[in-house]
């Protein structure tokens, strides 16, 4: 099948790039701009402003995984830069990120996978187990793990896998002063921003109330969705694909990343292909359970599906 893939599809696209980002990015800064004067008009407003920069916030990540496979701009440079400028406005050390990732490519639905513990160990499980795991975030109950930096996935590795795990350390360690000075810096510029240079001194919380809620609950909801096994389905490496659905293209996924499945089949196409190799291969690789019509449909029925 590899072998019938048109050559173009292969071409990085910096059009492509550019519009992603801004597609993100402009949301993101534009919500830390007007909020100092949304919330001095109204407080509640802050409801809005909060949902908009844990959304926007949560969408960096699709920026950060494609410049991982350096398929958001065609030199390797700029995906190096763009990447690490974005991750330090969420507060991630994109150098480690970058690693992190393809050990979920090299690794999926295993031990090495940073996502292992995200969506294994629910089979046969209640379904308030499946609610408590998926809602947590939404109460900020994953703060603690985030910034203490634990993650709970690739911690599972075998004796021999220990030198991948200090591979994955040393780049934490090698770009850890770059990324400190990155993210302070970004952070306080955003903080004056969003504070209107101490204005609304409050509206500081905004933003970290933003991450540890709305940002961490949408990257649990989407990553249950792709990788979370039907009842009955043992494959360690399952990973699904959604159509596209307006509804989780606002909420849980931009860049393609609904086509999941064909990005874990072909990770060296960037994502704007993927709707292509969907389009073109589909029927050869999909199954039922593999494709379904909504992320969020899915999420629900599993946790329907699984016993009271």
């Amino acid at each position: 099948m590899k072998q019938g893939l048109p050559k173009d599809w292969s071409r990085v696209s910096n059009c492509y790039g550019v519009a992603i980002s801004s597609r993100i990015l402009l949301p993101f800064l534009g919500a830390f701009v007007v909020a100092p004067y949304l919330v001095t008009f109204s407080p509640w407003l802050a409801i809005p402003v909060v949902l908009t920069m844990g959304i926007y916030g949560y969408k960096i990540s699709f920026i950060l995984h494609d410049c991982s496979h350096n398929a958001l701009f065609s030199r390797k440079s700029v995906n190096l830069w763009v990447g690490r400028v974005c991750g330090w406005m969420v507060g991630v050390n994109y150098d480690v990120f970058r690693q992190t990732h393809l050990l979920h490519h090299s690794h999926n639905g295993q031990g090495l996978d940073p996502q292992h513990g995200e969506v294994n160990g629910f089979g046969g499980a209640s379904r308030g187990k499946l609610l408590h795991h998926l809602l947590t975030p939404l109460l900020g109950m994953r703060a603690p793990e985030i910034i203490l930096g634990y993650g709970g996935g690739y911690l599972e590795a075998e004796e021999g896998e220990q030198a991948t795990l200090e591979r994955v350390a040393d780049e934490g360690r090698r770009t850890r002063i770059l990324w400190l000075g990155g993210t302070g810096l970004t952070q306080i510029v955003l903080a004056l921003i969003v504070a209107n240079f101490g204005m609304v001194p409050w509206a500081v919380l905004l933003y970290p109330l933003a991450v540890v809620t709305v940002g961490l609950f949408l990257a649990r909801m989407r990553t249950f969705a792709e990788h979370c096994r039907p009842e009955g389905v043992e494959t360690p490496d399952f990973t699904r694909s959604h159509r596209p659905n307006w509804v989780d293209s606002l909420l849980l996924y931009d860049a393609h990343f609904n086509y999941h499945l064909e990005h874990h089949l072909f990770p060296q196409i960037p994502s704007n292909r993927l709707r292509n190799l969907y389009d073109k291969f589909g029927e050869q690789y999909h199954t039922e359970a593999t494709i379904a019509s909504s992320m969020f449909a899915t999420v629900a029925r599993r946790v329907l599906d699984a016993r009271g």
